[in-house]
Parts: C-alpha cells; sequence; structure tokens
C-alpha cells in the first residue's frame, strides 16, 4: 500500500510539472533562508558557551549616578576590586582583569608586524576562561617578562618554527619571551585577543600608579562557586566602591553568557536582533507554505473525480488523507533536498554580508541536520494536513455526476485570504526595508557639530610620536594637505570621564559626569567646531607640561555648561583636583559618540607633549596620491612602525555596523519574500486563468475587448494587494516606530514610505499576473471554446 502511495504521489508530482516546480522552488527557498537565519541566531546565542564554567562566570559591572538622572553603566572597574573580591568573599574562586590596549608594533629580528588585539590579563585568566594551551607553560603569565600568543600570530611571526623560547619586542622597547602558544580565540566569543601581556606591565608601560579605587580601566570577570546565590553576591557588593569613598557608585553582576546579547543598561541590545531575524525567518516560511496551501488547493479542484472514484471502489477518508499527506511530504521533502543545496551555495554569500563565519556541513554537522530535518517536518505539516483534509472531503457523488470541476466556496475564499496573509507580510517587509536604509541614511548626513569629510586620522607610534612637532611640520608641506591638529584621540574613540571638578558658584548637590579630550588649540579650526562664546587655547599651551604651569585653560561644551547651571562661564574658574582653571571657550555641541546616545558633557584640556593621533584635512581631489605621500614622510621619522591611518567617514560608518550589515540583509530576505510571494501569485493566476479559458472564449465572441478582459482577469488580484496594504501600514508603522526608539536622532516614519512599499507590491504582483492575463486575453476565441 505504501508503494502504491508513493508511486501515485509521484506520478502525481510529474503530470503537474509547473506547479510542481512552482511549489517547490518556492518551498526550497524559504527553507533554505529560514535555515541561515536559524544559523545566524544559533551562532549569535552561542556566544561564550565554550568556556567549561560559563554558567559560573560573571562580569562586574558600575553603574554610576549623577544629577539629571545622568546614569553611566560600564563594566570598566577600579584596579583594586580584582584582588579585594577575591581575597574576602568566599563566592569567588577566582577573578581576573583584562585591558584591551589596541593594535601594538611588535617585531622580531628586523621584521615589524602589526599584532593586535592585545590584552593584558591576570596569571588567573586562563583559571577562570577556557582557552586551550596548544604547546608551552601553562603558568607563562605568572613571569611578568612572559607573552602568550595564539596560534594565528606564531605562524605569521615564526611560520613552521616553535616560537615557545623566541624574543618578541613591542613598541620598540619592551622585550618579552614568548612562554605559550594558545588556540586561535573562536569567533563567538566576546574576548578577542592574539597576544596575552602579563598585567604587572601596565604600571611600566603607562608609567603611573593605577591602584586608586578612583581609577577606573580594567574589566573584571568572576569565577563563582558552583551552587552561589549570585542575588546574595551582589547584595554583598553592591556598595564595595561607596565603601571605598565613591559615593556614587554601586556594583552589580551580569552573567558572561548575556553578555554579547544584553547591555549594562538594559538599551539598544543585540539580543533585538535575534528577535528580528526570528520573526523575518518565521514570515519567509510562511509565505513559502502559503504558496504550498494555496496552489494545492486550487489544484485539488482537479481531482474531485479521483476522489470520488476511490471512494465508490471502498477507500476510507483516512486512507485518502494519507495518501494525499503522502504526496505533500515528499514534495516537501524534495524541496528540502534543493534547500540544503541553496542554503550551502548562498553560506559565503549570507557570511559576507553578515559578518559571520559559519560552516555549513550537514553531514558532519548533527545540530544542522536536525535543524534541516526539522525545518522540513514542520513546514509539512504547516502545509500538507490542510490540503490532504480538503482533498479528502470531497461527495463523491457531487465528485462523478458530472466534468464540472468541484467549486468550494471555503476553498476560494481560504486562498484569497492566505494571499493576503502573504502580501501583508511582504509590504511590511518592504516598509522595514526602506525605515532601515532611511535611517541609516539619516545618521550618514545627520549634521555631527563638525565636519568630517576628508578628515583622516594618523596612529602615532613609537619615532612618530616622539618626533611628533617635525613629523607634523613635514606633513603640513605636503601639496594636499590644508590643515592639522593634534589630539589624544579621534572624537569618535571612546575616552575618559570623571566628576570630580569644581567651578563657580558651584552647587554642592549637582554631580555631572564630564568626558574630556586633550587637544592642541588648531582641533577646533580643523574640525570646524563653532565657539558660542569665548576662544581656543593661547600658544602658551603649545607642548606644555602641567606640572609647571600655574593656571590652566580649559574649554567646555554647550551641554556641559547647562549641566552645571552656569552663567556667562567664559573667564570663570574651573578647578581639576589640585590643578586651577579658568574656562577660556565655549564650544557648540557635537557629536563624539554613537547617535544612539545623546551628546553629553565634554571638557576638553590643551593637549600636552603627548599626542596620540594627528588629525588632517586634505582636499578631495589627489587623495590617495597625499596619503601615499604622507606615509612616505611617515617611513622617514618612523621606518620601525607600521602606517595606520582611517578616514573619519569610514570610521563613522563602522560604528553602525550592525545596521548597516541588517540593512543589507533586509534587502535580500525582503526581495526573497516577494519572490516567493510572486510565484504563488504566479501559480494561482495561471490555474485561475486556465480554469476560465472558455469564459474568455465567450467574452470575446460576445464583443469584449482585450483591455477589459484584461481588467476582468487582474482584478481579483488587485483587490487582495489593496487589502493587503490596509492591513500592512498600522503593524509595519508600530513595528518600525519601536525599531526607532534605539536611536536618539532618527529619521521620521513619512506617509509616502508606506505608498511606496503598497506600489512596489502592486506592481510586482500586476508583472506577474499582467502577462498571463494579456496572453490569455489576445488567444483566439476559436481555440478557447474548444479548450475542452
Amino acid at each position: 500500500m505504501i508503494r502504491h502511495y508513493l508511486t501515485v504521489a509521484i506520478r502525481s508530482i510529474f503530470r503537474n510539472k509547473i506547479f510542481s516546480l512552482i511549489t517547490s522552488i518556492g518551498l526550497s527557498i524559504g527553507m533554505a533562508t529560514f535555515v541561515l537565519i536559524l544559523l545566524w541566531v544559533m551562532d549569535e546565542m552561542n556566544f561564550d558557551r565554550f568556556h567549561e564554567n560559563i554558567d559560573q562566570l560573571f562580569c562586574i559591572i558600575e553603574k554610576q549616578e549623577y544629577s539629571e538622572g545622568q546614569n553611566l553603566y560600564t563594566n570598566n572597574t577600579p584596579f583594586a576590586l580584582k584582588d579585594e573580591l577575591q581575597n574576602k568573599y568566599p563566592e569567588v574562586l577566582n577573578a581576573t582583569r583584562t585591558i584591551w590596549i589596541g593594535d601594538r608594533p611588535v617585531s622580531i629580528e628586523n621584521k615589524v608586524f602589526t599584532a593586535g588585539p592585545i590584552c593584558m590579563v591576570d596569571p588567573e585568566f586562563l583559571s577562570v576562561f577556557t582557552f586551550n594551551i596548544l604547546t608551552g607553560d601553562p603558568n607563562a603569565l605568572k613571569d611578568p617578562d612572559k607573552i602568550m600568543i595564539t596560534s594565528e600570530i606564531a605562524e605569521i611571526f615564526f611560520g613552521n618554527v616553535d616560537p615557545v623560547g623566541k624574543t618578541l619586542k613591542m613598541d620598540d622597547q619592551y622585550e618579552f619571551e614568548v612562554g605559550a602558544v594558545l588556540e586561535n580565540v573562536p569567533d563567538n566569543s566576546t574576548f578577542k585577543f592574539n597576544i596575552l601581556v602579563p598585567f604587572v606591565q601596565m604600571e611600566k608601560i603607562f608609567e603611573r600608579d593605577l591602584n586608586s579605587w578612583g581609577n577606573n580601566w580594567p574589566r573584571t570577570t568572576v569565577l563563582l562557586k558552583e551552587g552561589t546565590s549570585v542575588e546574595l553576591f551582589q547584595k554583598k557588593i553592591e556598595n564595595l566602591c561607596r565603601d571605598n569613598g565613591q559615593e556614587n557608585t554601586t556594583l552589580f553582576v551580569k552573567p558572561l553568557v548575556k553578555d554579547h546579547l544584553y547591555s549594562y543598561s538594559g538599551e539598544n541590545n543585540r539580543v533585538q536582533y535575534i528577535y528580528l531575524f526570528i520573526a523575518i525567518g518565521i514570515i519567509l516560511l510562511l509565505i513559502a507554505s502559503v504558496n504550498f496551501v494555496n496552489l494545492s488547493t486550487a489544484r485539488s479542484e482537479a481531482r474531485a473525480q479521483e476522489v470520488g472514484i476511490r471512494k465508490v471502489v471502498g477507500a476510507h477518508r483516512s486512507n485518502l488523507i494519507f495518501q494525499f499527506l503522502s504526496e505533500k511530504i515528499l514534495l516537501v521533502f524534495m524541496s528540502l533536498i534543493l534547500a540544503a543545496v541553496i542554503a550551502y551555495l548562498l553560506i559565503p554569500l549570507f557570511n559576507d554580508i553578515s559578518g559571520k563565519n559559519i560552516l555549513f556541513n550537514i553531514f558532519k554537522n548533527r545540530s544542522l541536520m536536525l535543524l534541516f530535518v526539522g525545518a522540513g517536518i514542520i513546514t509539512a505539516l504547516l502545509s500538507g494536513i490542510y490540503p490532504a483534509v480538503i482533498l479528502s472531503s470531497f461527495s463523491p457523488a457531487r465528485a462523478l455526476k458530472s466534468m464540472i470541476m468541484v467549486k468550494s466556496k471555503k476553498q476560494v475564499r481560504l486562498r484569497s485570504i492566505l494571499v493576503i496573509v502573504q502580501f501583508t507580510l511582504s509590504i511590511i517587509l518592504i516598509v522595514s526595508a526602506i525605515v532601515v536604509l532611511s535611517q541609516l541614511q539619516y545618521i550618514k548626513n545627520f549634521n555631527l557639530g563638525y565636519k568630517s569629510e576628508n578628515l583622516i586620522y594618523i596612529e602615532l607610534q613609537g619615532q612618530a610620536k616622539q618626533n611628533h612637532i617635525p613629523f607634523s611640520n613635514e606633513i603640513l608641506k605636503i601639496p594636499g594637505v590644508i590643515k592639522l591638529t593634534k589630539a589624544d584621540k579621534p572624537p569618535f574613540w571612546s575616552g575618559n570621564s570623571s566628576w570630580g571638578f569644581d567651578w563657580e558658584d558651584k552647587d554642592p548637590d549637582v554631580k555631572v559626569l564630564i568626558n574630556t579630550m586633550w587637544v592642541d588649540k588648531n582641533y577646533f579650526t580643523v574640525l570646524e567646531i563653532p565657539f558660542v562664546g569665548g576662544s581656543s587655547f593661547s600658544d602658551r599651551f603649545d607642548n606644555y607640561d602641567i606640572d609647571k604651569i600655574e593656571n590652566l585653560d580649559v574649554i567646555l561644551n554647550a551641554e556641559a555648561i547647562r549641566r552645571m547651571k552656569l552663567n556667562e562661564p567664559v573667564g570663570k574658574y574651573f578647578g581639576l583636583g589640585d590643578v586651577k582653571a579658568t574656562i577660556r571657550g565655549v564650544t557648540n555641541d557635537f557629536n563624539f559618540e554613537s547617535l544612539k546616545r545623546t551628546i553629553e558633557p565634554l571638557l576638553l584640556l590643551p593637549l600636552q607633549d603627548d599626542p596620540n593621533v594627528f588629525i588632517v584635512r586634505i582636499q578631495a581631489e589627489n587623495i590617495h596620491q597625499t596619503i601615499e605621500n604622507v606615509e612616505q614622510v611617515w617611513k622617514k621619522i618612523n621606518p620601525v612602525s607600521p602606517f595606520i591611518f582611517g578616514f573619519f567617514d569610514d570610521r563613522l560608518e563602522q560604528m553602525y555596523q550592525s545596521e548597516v550589515r541588517i540593512s543589507k540583509l533586509f534587502k535580500y530576505f525582503t526581495a526573497i519574500a516577494l519572490f516567493i510571494a510572486c510565484l504563488g501569485l504566479l501559480g494561482l493566476s495561471s490555474y485561475s486563468i486556465q480554469r476560465r479559458t472558455k469564459e474568455i472564449g465567450v467574452r470575446k465572441v460576445v464583443g469584449a475587448s482585450v483591455r477589459r478582459i484584461v481588467l476582468l482577469l487582474s482584478k481579483e488580484f488587485t483587490r487582495w494587494i489593496f487589502i493587503s496594504f490596509l492591513i500592512a501600514c498600522p503593524v509595519s508603522w508600530y513595528v518600525m516606530n519601536m525599531w526607532l526608539q534605539n536611536f536618539v536622532y532618527k529619521t521620521v516614519l513619512y506617509w509616502w514610505i508606506f505608498v511606496v512599499a503598497g506600489l512596489m507590491a502592486l506592481l510586482i504582483a500586476v508583472i506577474t499576473v499582467g502577462f498571463q492575463t494579456i496572453n490569455a486575453a489576445l488567444k483566439n476565441p476559436v481555440d478557447s471554446l474548444r479548450y475542452e
């Protein structure tokens, strides 16, 4: 019997090649996209789960409270916190601090490499985290002069030679012996590094005492004992900073497993993209399943007589359901095989767009195999049961009474509803894609408060940093270089902030967290930042020593003045601990952080003789030649360290990399959804026209024009799109309005976005149906009348 069912199923599939092909392609693309999305979701949710004790690992987070609800959440903690937790709290099995010091020039013999990221860690690092050692001493980090490197770096630096015991030189002055080689850090790790340096080197490299409770920098991670109550532990440590002089700071713990998906403050959580992608995957699978149901129920009318004959010769309804369900399951699993092929071919493109490195090997990856089989079973059950039930429900007497196809108003109504659902979901995706693109364009064109066009930054290292004065003088001589300024960082690099400032007529209850930057007098001219009052620094602060100057000049932004509640601030006193200063100027507010955050108070201090970057404005013409000339000057000044530079515009775009990737994926997913929906519409319109062939012939005989017949055949489909548009508008507005809440500065949901989405869906549907309707209307009525 089963063999008979399979034989009939195969014959039915090949008898209706066009419908089977349309259904199979739609299902295959839908399932392939759904599986790719689930692979992305699984990769995101598996971040850091390779650590053996992941459920016992917790990050320590600070919450700093200031006036007007200005709260700062940060994973930068005091240097002294790690030892305090490890020595005085029995719940803590181990703890470690980590500090990333970016990319640094690392040399071996006469070869120089830019190695990064470089991370400074405590000896307990490998006791807390699971990063496997390939060769060398597991306790190497206990020696301050030894480092650990990953196998990738080992291969770059040493080739096939064993690197253990070899010497590397960092920043052209600090020598370290390679103590061990680690496996490469997994892609789904929040801790990314290529070199581990002992934490005890911090004071040596940065030349200052770092053990103050008020000095926040390292990230502290603790390994708690199994069975520890996290709530009780948090209560014990929450006032630890307050007890050590930081009166506005509390501590809380956050599971490391949530670190990738959830922000410290609970805002702008990356987990929202998980929900978004799952929703898109379900939408695409639904659209594909709807196609399957629609086309299957449409074809069911042609099989009414088959059902009647089978029932007459004794077939029970359960037999018919099993027979027709087996056909649908066979078609689904044929589509599943095609979906696997499509997914395999698309995975490189998907990885490129999403920034992932997902491997697709269905035979070696059991989870992937189960994912595909599960998707196939779910799709088969969702889309196969209803058509099977419909087919088996035909009355044999009605089916055999005449040669006319059996019509069911319920089936026609259901097909209409399903098409409406398809295009409603498609229009929602179109609106979402347009809004995401509009938001990115809005951010790109947003007035940052300074002009980022044709600005480059050059990271200073080694001799270039020590000889920055002759280096800057040489750069200014290059044709194409307009202006140059020096600073401790560009405006988009994360920086320092503090609240222990004093100023004239300060209200003792006002606590303002102020970000700090060190810049030279040309900074505001080069970036074209206007002043609200006052002016830039005077010449007396060119390469000055802060310890030898009696009165310092400072510049604040307008937001800082507002928070400080200062009137006519220029010339007034401003205190930085033991250093007395005068407010020399107030700048217009400019964005020095992501546009997902409001502009915060900013203090600009005159740069001492230690810049970290040059910021150079260049002419728009011959940009590449200008940069090549700058690099030549660099090589003369600093032949050892690599030349590292970047464009402001490129760096600003990188700050919204997630949104850029999401927008690209949205475009592709929307195109796929429309393609699948149109496949279904193509099949339905083809069947509808085929069923009405005789009616078309009669209408032409009695004088109906081609235009009238085209309108008649297209009217039903157009009505479906219009209803979809009315449903999709409020839903898509609500969804995208919620998404835009993640941005402080956001675009407007203009009415034309929804109109464009509706017109796009209508145009695509009309094109899909139009060719067939016009072809049917142009046929010779004689051929139409003898169709049956």
